[in-house]
């Protein structure tokens, strides 16, 4: 940004909330994009398999995206850090809606409705899209392991792409 160049960030945006404003400041400042990416938006099986997955969440089909994480994960050799200044629907939302992105194009996502247990720990958001597709995020942070599982179709599930397999499986 103070280069004059526009910025692809991954999340987290910032260390700390304040660093966050500061960086949004100076993009507006400067007239610069700050943007906020997420690995999974370019993941090759969301695109690869587009059309199946929007065939298969047509006529009262949805669109879910499965994250559960560990309490004491272990990432890149520590426990992974919880963000704890947000809430964990809050945290994960950048990562749903850029792969509900993938599927819903120009027809903007917006959130239904979203509920989230007492002790914080599990919660959905469903999203709806401007064409009538629906989307659901279910998220736990107590879970027994690790996934990222994302379906499409009825509560059967026609298609599933599981993230966390040493290499994206589909199962169709």
């Amino acid at each position: 940004l103070n280069f004059g160049s526009s910025v692809l960030v991954e999340k987290p945006l910032s260390p700390s909330v304040l660093d966050g404003h500061a960086l949004l400041d100076a993009a507006r400042k400067r007239g610069r994009t700050l943007a906020l990416g997420t690995e999974f938006a370019f993941l090759p099986a969301c695109h690869a398999l587009h059309a199946q997955i929007i065939s298969a969440s047509r006529n009262g089909g949805e669109i879910r995206l499965i994250w559960n994480d560990p309490p004491d994960e272990m990432r890149h050799g520590s426990v992974k850090i919880r963000h704890t200044e947000v809430s964990l629907l809050v945290d994960l939302l950048p990562h749903a809606a850029s792969i509900f992105r993938i599927f819903s194009g120009a027809a903007n996502l917006r959130v239904i409705s979203a509920e989230m247990s007492v002790d914080g720990t599990s919660g959905t958001i469903n999203f709806c899209d401007r064409s009538g597709r629906r989307y659901r995020l279910e998220a736990n942070g107590e879970a027994d392991r690790r996934t990222r599982l994302l379906q499409a179709g009825k509560p059967d599930a026609d298609i599933h792409i599981d993230f966390c397999a040493r290499n994206t499986v589909v199962l169709t």
